[in-house]
C-alpha cells in the first residue's frame, strides 16, 4: 500500500499533504508549550471535528 501513496519516500503528486490542527500549521518542539493552554473546551471542538470528518472521509494516518 506505501507504494500506492509514496514515491521515492515522497508523496505521489496526485496527492498533498494535509493536516487537522488546533494552530494554523505544524506546532513544532519549540511550541510544545502551546498544548499547555488549549481548554477542554477546546479538545471537545477538537475531538468533535475529527468524529464528523471520519465520517465523510476516508481518513488514514501516515507517520514517516
Amino acid at each position: 500500500m506505501f507504494e500506492k501513496y509514496f514515491k521515492d519516500g515522497e508523496i505521489r503528486n496526485e496527492y498533498k499533504k494535509q493536516f487537522i490542527s488546533l494552530w494554523p500549521g505544524w506546532l513544532g518542539k519549540e511550541n510544545y508549550h502551546q498544548l499547555d493552554e488549549v481548554t477542554e473546551a477546546d479538545w471537545s471542538k477538537f475531538n468533535l471535528l475529527i468524529e464528523i470528518i471520519f465520517k465523510h472521509y476516508r481518513m488514514q494516518i501516515v507517520d514517516l
